[in-house]
């Protein structure tokens, strides 16, 4: 039996900051990432302490959709899509 988990589909946009990197969760433990599909492309990707940095020109408007399934934490208290997508602007379809 899985532990307690709920899926997400998400559709969400960000806008580059000065620093052009865009901050992703990578898959953990307690989080898998299933799919994301990022409009436009970034120029490159780095992974630095569980996370993933997406490079853009600053100011770039990037939009993401995918997958993923979020784990109930000790406390028992699934993530909400919002606390896992920090900085996101999340939309519903």
């Amino acid at each position: 039996m899985l532990p307690e988990h709920q899926d997400h589909t998400f559709h969400a946009s960000y806008v580059i900051g000065s620093d052009g990197r865009l901050v992703f969760p990578s898959t953990t433990r307690n989080l898998i990432i299933r799919q994301i599909h990022l409009t436009p492309k970034p120029l490159s990707e780095q992974f630095e302490l569980q996370r993933r940095w997406f490079v853009y020109p600053a100011g770039t408007t990037v939009h993401a959709r995918g997958q993923l399934r979020a784990y109930a934490n000790p406390s028992g208290d699934i993530p909400e899509l919002s606390d896992l997508l920090p900085n996101a602007k999340l939309h519903q379809d």
